[in-house]
């Protein structure tokens, strides 16, 4: 059932990796070893942790499309070759 609403629905796929990207950024941000960063309550701060949480998002978003079209490139190829 779930295996046919991601082929229905792939961006539950690019959802999926948008959380997990998310959830990775603020373990970052709130790791005790780089505090000295991301001291909380400043302006600096705050914008700094808002934006590797935006970068890390769009990096995990775009090179997983850009793999996904890396690979639908090769199987499209792939299967032209084989008629």
């Amino acid at each position: 059932m779930i295996l046919k609403l991601v082929e229905r629905f792939p961006i539950i796929i690019s959802l999926g990796a948008a959380v997990l990207a998310f959830t990775a950024a603020k373990m970052v941000v709130n790791e005790k070893l780089l505090s000295d960063i991301f001291k909380a309550g400043t302006n600096t701060s705050v914008m700094l942790s808002w934006g590797l949480t935006a970068i890390v998002i769009a990096g995990v978003l775009y090179f997983g499309n850009k793999k996904a079209r890396k690979v639908k490139a090769a199987t499209a190829s792939a299967n032209a070759t084989d008629t």
